[in-house]
């Protein structure tokens, strides 16, 4: 018994040792791995990192002075149509907003009582025309049919033959060859037949001064018909209220069976074309606006245009002056619409352009961070115009720098950066 207790405790204490072994090994071995991992790690260089930054590069390109303000649209020019003449509205051939060209028939006034008037003024232009035609040809042929006419050839005749024959009484009396009282009835029978004669050609004077006289009052009563269908028929046009250019229809301002006098407006209509844009700009930019200006508009600056009319002065209440644009391609743009309008200053085709955004400020200058080889290098800068989200650099820069655009208020001259790749230009 006291035997196999004592190899009980043997084997315990020599278990216990292995095991005391086993765990003073394992001690060991972290310590002297632990030193190389220690050791490995002591030897290795710190890193730094940068700021993280995006960038953009100097360019050149187009930079505008421009003097940007609200504007309202307005139409190009606007006519109110009025009435002519008085009556009632017979038909409205237009709606609000509908294109109209040039001359078509917007508007028609009751046309009946005109048109009566001129027919009937035709049928009696006609019977006229149809008298004048029938004296024309009597005055023509007048000679030729006139019963009075050939009484005066035969008149003629007879007495030319008396006077021949009177002609040799005298001869025949001087001779002693006739008596005085045959000579003196030849004489008579040529004073008669003059006589005669003369009544018959003032008859025919006559009968021929009244056929003229007659064909001329009727060419004078055809001229006044004529005269009256003219104004009938002018008449008639002034009931038609026609379109005085291509434009859209604004407004109808009467209903049918309105009735419209003379001046009395009917419709107002606005011109087709170029819009036009009232902008109202403060007294200290007023004066360096000139008329003829460039102007572009709307939001992406794709409506083109000119300064049209600078105000002379402004209202001494706003101090505001009122400046007329002219727009091409607003079309989508209504009456009344807001429009953002700029006004083209000075243009300059190679100037250093930079973003907004990569400008600081700070104590009084304008600086800018150039990005070299993984740092930064402060650079003030002189700066000419701005334009929206652009700036113009005048001195400090040379194309094709890349500056800084994002955390500039951390940066500092010498500053490791680190860039982001898709922002590098």
């Amino acid at each position: 018994a006291e035997i196999m207790k004592t190899l009980k405790v043997g084997l315990w204490i020599s278990g216990r040792k292995r095991i005391l072994a086993g765990l003073v090994a394992l001690i060991a071995l972290l310590m002297v791995g632990g030193s190389f991992v220690l050791g490995e790690r002591g030897t290795k260089e710190p890193e730094e990192a940068g700021l993280a930054i995006r960038v953009a590069s100097v360019d050149r390109g187009e930079f505008r002075e421009e003097l940007e303000f609200p504007g309202t649209v307005e139409s190009g020019a606007m006519a109110t149509l009025s009435g002519r003449m008085a009556g009632d509205v017979e038909s409205i051939l237009v709606q609000e907003g509908q294109v109209v060209q040039e001359g078509d028939v917007l508007l028609e006034l009751d046309q009946s009582a005109l048109v009566a008037r001129r027919d009937s003024a035709r049928a009696s232009l006609a019977r006229l025309e149809s008298q004048i035609g029938y004296l024309e040809g009597e005055i023509s042929g007048f000679r030729a049919d006139s019963a009075l006419a050939g009484k005066v050839e035969t008149l003629e005749d007879a007495l030319r033959y008396a006077r021949e024959e009177l002609g040799t009484m005298e001869v025949l009396y001087a001779e002693g060859a006739v008596s005085e009282s045959v000579r003196d009835k030849a004489a008579q029978q040529v004073d008669q037949l003059e006589l005669q004669l003369g009544e018959v050609q003032s008859s025919l004077r006559t009968s021929y001064d009244q056929l003229v006289q007659e064909r001329t009052a009727t060419g004078h009563q055809l001229e006044e018909l004529q005269a009256g269908i003219r104004e009938i028929e002018v008449s008639l046009e002034a009931a038609q209220v026609r379109a005085p250019f291509d434009g859209r229809v604004r407004a109808i301002m009467v209903e049918v069976g309105d009735l419209a006098s003379a001046g009395k407006p009917l419709l107002q209509l606005d011109r087709q074309g170029p819009a036009v844009a009232s902008v109202m700009v403060p007294g200290e930019d007023l004066g360096r606006i000139r008329e003829g200006m460039a102007v572009r508009g709307g939001e992406d600056g794709n409506v083109q245009g000119q300064v049209r009319q600078v105000a002379a002065s402004v209202n001494p209440q706003t101090r505001l002056g009122r400046v007329e644009v002219e727009l091409e391609g607003a079309g989508e743009y209504l009456l009344g619409d807001s429009i953002t309008v700029g006004i083209v200053l000075e243009e300059r085709a190679d100037a250093l352009i930079i973003p907004r955004q990569a400008l600081r400020s700070l104590g009084g200058k304008n600086l800018v961070y150039v990005v070299n080889e993984g740092r930064v290098i402060e650079n003030e800068v002189r700066v000419g115009e701005t334009h929206r989200d652009l700036v113009e650099i005048v001195d400090g820069l040379d194309e094709g720098d890349q500056v800084a655009v994002s955390g500039l208020n951390e940066l500092y001259d010498g500053a490791l950066v680190q860039v982001f790749p898709e922002e590098r230009a």
